[in-house]
């Protein structure tokens, strides 16, 4: 059982009623921890390679979680709203954003089924009708990385990274992201002892520019 820092834990077990076994929480929790450190597409596959089981003989288990565990993804939105409303209670707007997506399924037990537009092929010259199931769904524009930094930001400081091409006066989605980063690869990486006395001396500046990298790849 992977044993999360205390910042993490007090966040992440809000989300506990929702996972209805708790075999299947210990993986979720697995998953959550090192979806944060992988980089590129946040794949089951993905997040087992960073853990270094790519080679597991148990490897399908964590893609069950996706695929055959019993959980409620809308009580999860719904936690994570409730804790986004109550962490951040000022009179500041949260803000949300609306998409539309068409579900192609045929059945007859399929009563809404419809024509409707396309948005992924329609543009604003051409008009593409499409049959289908029509889903709006209302997405919060935060993630369980927004509270897991206001967390840390209790002891730590956001530093903002200097970006070329405009001026930023306050942390972004990616420095949230790299304060939880870096502070997750320091808990995992540095709790113990290695097993291996053998020290390799790297330069400082290069160790530091190294971090930096790895907190900020997407």
């Amino acid at each position: 059982m992977l044993n999360l820092p205390i910042w993490m834990i007090t966040i992440v077990r809000e989300f506990v009623p929702a996972i209805y076994e708790m075999s299947t929480w210990y993986k979720v929790e697995v998953l959550i921890a090192r979806a944060i450190l992988a980089a590129g597409k946040r794949t089951v596959s993905a997040v087992l390679r960073m853990m270094g089981l790519s080679t597991e003989r148990n490897y399908a288990i964590y893609h069950r979680v996706l695929s055959r565990a019993v959980w409620s993804g809308l009580e999860v939105s719904a936690i994570l709203l409730r804790e986004m409303v109550k962490t951040f209670d000022t009179r500041e707007a949260l803000v949300f954003g609306v998409d539309e997506t068409i579900e192609r399924r045929r059945g007859e037990k399929l009563r809404a089924k419809g024509i409707y537009r396309d948005g992924v092929r329609s543009s604003k010259s051409h008009f593409v009708n499409a049959s289908g199931l029509r889903w709006v769904s209302m997405m919060g524009l935060f993630s369980l990385v927004t509270l897991l930094a206001n967390a840390l930001l209790n002891r730590h400081d956001l530093p903002v990274r200097t970006a070329t091409w405009y001026t930023k006066t306050l942390p972004t989605s990616s420095d949230a992201l790299a304060l939880v980063r870096s502070h997750l690869w320091a808990y995992f990486t540095f709790q113990m002892s290695a097993d291996q006395p053998d020290m390799l001396k790297v330069p400082r500046a290069l160790l530091e520019r190294f971090y930096d990298l790895l907190c900020y790849a997407t």
